[in-house]
């Protein structure tokens, strides 16, 4: 270990815990997210029992939180996030690059921090894969990296897509390790054939969604865009040899287009060109050392101005403990927004629409009736649609009155919320407001 190593070390170290050390400070000790809640059910069994679970190797780490407790999973993510800069720290050294460089730009970008704060399975999955390349670099222990790449691969889709393009990746950079890559792949295959994907939470995608400064929770710094785009610039003589590896990357970004949980993978890819690029500025000398002074500081507070802004973003993610406060109510089903459904199961109460209402049989026709309610003043058709889920309960927050279900005050079900007299309010705080669906004799 180097003094280079101790300072990357101290940054890492600051960004993981540094989102959690804000949340707290603002009293607010749920756990971010949606996807860590869809874990939490699936361990809890407290999913729509409609939905068959396949389970995961990260639910496995959820379970610890049975023994450790809930606020476990408010450091779980730090830790992973640690864990995954020492594991880059020495891929990078056995594939004899500058590590320093390399590392500097992989912790300094807002997916970091993402993966660094989030509980959910795709900074467990990058540790396994990392964990799988540097084992597989090794002399002795190979059959670990296999291992930890077939874990990997029972991970989800997109968790699956990442292992493939790291694999065949490895290929092309190391192709004396074409039976061990083989031999993963076959595993990767019999995954696919056996449709072995539990079940994942939908993200938006677009073009916003691939920048953090345009909102994207997995998006990429401008800073380190310009960087990585250096980087193939100065890898761009290389392209008769690694052909098939650009191509692959180009591959790989395409889809994570659709898919912009695969950035936290893509993420090392990004780490590596902005690398090449910071390397090639800090050693090539400058005719003007002011110049090269004032460019050099510019691109780094570029990059930590991108990383910090991101963390306190991410500090403040939904729920708060209002919500949960407000869900201290007796049984019964629940109607909201779908992307609280986790949380409402969590929380121990049926609800009639999560995250994975795809999967349910009757998916497409259940969300148009629930759209149908939300959009409609007409209490009769509002009133079928209740009975015909049993509704009990109608949860609303204040972003579904401002655009995620409702554009204005008084629009649709919201109007009959407060003025039908079928709704009855039993809980009100920081715009959190149950109404209880009153039994007509």
């Amino acid at each position: 270990m180097n003094k280079k190593f101790f300072i990357l070390f101290f940054l890492a170290l600051v960004l993981c815990f540094l989102p959690v050390v804000l949340r707290l400070s603002h009293n607010i000790s749920t756990i971010p997210g949606v996807e860590p809640y869809y874990h939490l059910c699936a361990v809890n069994g407290c999913l729509n029992k409609q939905v068959s679970v396949l389970q995961e190797p990260f639910n496995l780490v959820i379970a610890l939180s049975e023994h450790l407790g809930y606020s476990f999973l408010l450091f779980l993510p730090s830790i992973f996030g640690f864990l995954s800069f020492v594991l880059f720290w020495f891929l990078v050294k056995k594939l004899k690059f500058d590590n320093f460089w390399f590392s500097f730009a992989f912790v300094l970008s807002p997916v970091f921090v993402t993966f660094s704060f989030l509980a959910f399975r795709y900074g467990f999955v990058l540790c396994l894969i990392l964990a799988g390349l540097v084992f597989m670099l090794s002399k002795r222990f190979k059959w670990l990296g296999v291992l930890f790449f077939v874990f990997s691969g029972l991970s989800g889709l997109v968790s699956f897509v990442a292992s493939v393009f790291f694999v065949l990746a490895l290929l092309i950079l190391r192709p004396e390790l074409r039976k061990w890559c083989f031999f993963i792949l076959a595993f990767l295959f019999l995954i696919l054939l056996a449709d072995f994907f539990p079940p994942s939470v939908s993200y938006s995608f677009g073009f916003s969604e691939f920048f953090s400064d345009l909102g994207g929770l997995f998006g990429i710094g401008v800073f380190s865009l310009i960087l990585s785009v250096m980087g193939v610039v100065f890898v761009w003589n290389m392209k008769s040899k690694f052909f098939y590896l650009f191509a692959l990357t180009l591959l790989f970004f395409v889809i994570a287009y659709f898919f912009p949980p695969l950035l936290v993978f893509g993420n090392v890819v990004l780490a590596c060109l902005s690398g090449v690029a910071l390397s090639w500025l800090f050693k090539r000398r400058w005719k003007l050392k002011f110049l090269r002074s004032v460019s050099l500081l510019l691109i780094v507070c570029g990059l930590l101005f991108s990383s910090l802004s991101h963390v306190f973003v991410v500090a403040d993610m939904m729920p708060a403990n209002s919500f949960f406060d407000a869900l201290g109510f007796g049984k019964g089903v629940v109607l909201s927004h779908e992307s609280y459904g986790f949380w409402i199961e969590f929380a121990g109460h049926p609800v009639v629409l999560d995250p994975l209402w795809k999967l349910l049989p009757d998916g497409q026709s259940l969300i148009n009736n629930i759209d149908l309610a939300f959009g409609s003043s007409d209490l009769r058709i509002v009133k079928r649609i209740l009975k015909e889920y049993n509704v009990s309960f109608v949860l609303v927050t204040p972003q579904m009155m401002q655009g995620l279900v409702w554009e204005k005050q008084g629009q649709g079900m919201a109007f009959l919320l407060e003025n039908a007299k079928i709704f009855n309010k039993v809980f009100s705080k920081d715009g959190v407001v149950v109404w209880e669906v009153l039994n007509e004799e």
